[in-house]
């Protein structure tokens, strides 16, 4: 009873962290990389919760084989530290830039796993993490244990740049989700480090595996897969919920026009790179809004909850965006669109059809009156 007071939070998180592991086996038949990933890290992470209080019991125990199962409990946990940290590297690595390939150059970040490797051999014969001694089996832990945590931070501050430096190109949810990465393992890290009794390392690491699968992968039907930004059903299913509680709003809908030019002449991984910069711009201008979705193709639709913006001034953001654009695509992308005020008893039928016309008699008007265009650059 002693023991289960003491590690309770241990048992929990062990107990949460393998029910994630059944809900990730069991969702899908298809294994994609990054729950891949995600799984190499819970399995890490149930070894360091599992093996933390067994280094406890081991201590002090007089017998031959608890001195040895003592050193191999302590090894585990200096080593799974950086282990853990270099394989939610590459989970977010793999996140931003989407290369199985990277990752593995990178060894899967394991660099710091393989010199901690070695130092815990040399530590066999020179103590430097820690010491036991032989006649009471007593763990001590030694000032080299803070090199580690050094180690650790260092990984998670890669983490931090590797983000930074993606922060054009990444969804909102990731940045955030990265940084939930960083700080709740480093604040729990933390405070172990002041009271060694507190067991706050490796379950925060489990509350940032929860945060990670949360927002990162069970949400991922939500978003639309090329584009990032939501998914017509979503849409469908945030505007069915406004109508049903009375909510005023406006509906916006974009197509780009001759799409079709950018995908012949330039190819179909030009054309899905216009499709991801468009709306990153469409959420750029549309900041503070919450249901930016992509309909089908190259159409998008936005519903505009708040502020009173000018429907000519929205118009203007957006082709301001796309000129200011490092891209020629974007710089001479040019786009039809339709705006309708939605109101209290209008039927949603009605609202749509009405977008619709809108956007395509603009397109149409657009098509008869501009001079045959050059080809895209």
């Amino acid at each position: 009873m002693k023991f289960i007071e003491q590690f309770q939070i241990n048992i929990y998180a062990v107990i949460m962290l393998a029910a994630l592991l059944i809900i990730i086996k069991g969702q899908s038949q298809i294994v994609f990389q990054s729950k891949r990933l995600l799984t190499w890290i819970i399995a890490a992470t149930l070894l360091s919760i599992v093996t933390e209080p067994l280094s406890w019991i081991f201590d002090g125990t007089p017998t031959g084989i608890g001195f040895v199962l003592n050193h191999i409990a302590n090894a585990l946990l200096v080593l799974l530290a950086p282990v853990i940290a270099g394989l939610f590297a590459a989970y977010i690595d793999l996140k931003i830039n989407n290369d199985w390939r990277r990752l593995q150059k990178r060894y899967f970040y394991q660099i710091a796993a393989l010199i901690v490797a070695i130092l815990l051999l040399i530590n066999l014969a020179f103590p430097l993490y820690f010491t036991i001694d032989p006649a009471q089996n007593h763990y001590e832990q030694l000032m080299f244990h803070l090199f580690n945590h050094i180690l650790v931070v260092l990984i998670y501050l890669t983490i931090l740049a590797l983000t930074f430096r993606a922060r054009d190109r990444i969804e909102t949810n990731v940045y955030r989700t990265v940084f939930a990465f960083l700080f709740i393992p480093i604040i729990g890290m933390a405070v172990q480090a002041v009271n060694i009794h507190l067991n706050f390392s490796w379950t925060t690491v489990g509350i940032a595996i929860l945060i990670a699968y949360t927002f990162l992968e069970s949400s991922a039907g939500e978003k639309d897969f090329l584009t990032g930004i939501y998914s017509r059903s979503i849409y469908d299913r945030y505007v069915s919920t406004l109508i049903s509680q009375h909510v005023s709003f406006r509906l916006m809908m974009t197509d780009l026009n001759d799409f079709k030019g950018i995908n012949d002449e330039h190819g179909h991984l030009a054309g899905d790179l216009v499709l991801k910069e468009f709306s990153r711009i469409l959420l750029h201008v549309f900041d503070g809004e919450r249901m930016v979705a992509r309909l089908a193709g190259d159409e998008f639709i936005i519903v505009i909850e708040h502020g009173e913006t000018k429907e000519e001034d929205i118009i203007a953001q957006i082709t301001a965006a796309c000129t200011a654009h490092h891209d020629p695509l974007i710089q001479n992308l040019r786009f039809s669109y339709g705006l309708e005020m939605f109101t209290p008893g209008m039927p949603y039928d009605e609202l749509y059809t009405r977008v619709d016309e809108k956007m395509y008699r603009q397109k149409k008007e657009m098509k008869r009156s501009s001079p045959p265009t050059e080809s895209f650059p």
